[in-house]
């Protein structure tokens, strides 16, 4: 097997960066590597086609919140692993100019998640009369007004049950997290009857995801 190079995110280049303690796939130290104003955060890791299964994606994940702690991140699509760092260089070079786009509009900024649930036995007592389409309409319009105003972006993501009133990503700026948090607590005392869901803060990931190459190399 050919040992190479796995990408888990990007980050800001700062003048002093610090080693991570954060171990990446096959337990291998995770480092950070310089690219212009840039630094690409990798491990040595065997060169094949990582399957996104959920213990995969995981620590795909925990790297970069890790990494989150100190750095605005820039996701990397998962699988990204590299023969060496020379093809892995020749590749970033091809896409600078998003990397430098996309980390300019990423700086500072994280994502949050907020689901609205319906719990199972308290239809009725939810939608009082309304249809699940316009008690969905009277929720969004309450939390798009009063989230909308702390957020840089909004994703309105698939609802994938019936119970699934309303499921949304935010991107946020650090600052606002506190404020945001307090709102959230606000509108979750005003539909009492709904189960909320807050998660985060997370990488971006709704709202950009890099692609290095369609495979590895």
């Amino acid at each position: 097997m050919v040992e190479g190079e796995y990408v888990y995110c990007i980050i800001p280049r700062n003048n002093a960066l610090t080693g991570f303690t954060v171990k990446g796939f096959e337990g291998n130290q995770v480092y950070a590597m310089p690219f212009k104003d840039l630094c690409i955060v990798l491990s040595k890791a065997t060169v094949k086609d990582y399957k996104p299964t959920d213990e995969n994606i995981a620590l795909q994940r925990d790297v970069s919140l890790d990494v989150m702690k100190n750095h605005s991140v820039l996701p990397v699509a998962f699988g990204q692993v590299f023969k060496n760092k020379k093809i892995l260089l020749h590749n970033l070079h091809k896409i600078y100019l998003i990397l430098k786009r996309s980390m300019m509009a990423m700086k500072n900024k994280v994502e949050l998640g907020v689901k609205l649930i319906i719990p199972e036995n308290d239809k009725e007592e939810f939608f009082n009369g309304k249809s699940l389409e316009e008690a969905r309409k009277d929720a969004e319009n309450i939390f798009l007004k009063s989230l909308e105003e702390l957020a840089v972006k909004v994703k309105n993501n698939e609802l994938f049950s019936e119970r699934l009133l309303l499921n949304q990503s935010y991107l946020v700026d650090k600052e606002n997290i506190d404020k945001f948090s307090v709102e959230v607590e606000k509108l979750t005392r005003h539909f009492p009857m709904l189960k909320t869901q807050y998660s985060g803060p997370w990488p971006p990931y709704n709202f950009v995801s890099i692609r290095i190459q369609g495979r590895g190399g």
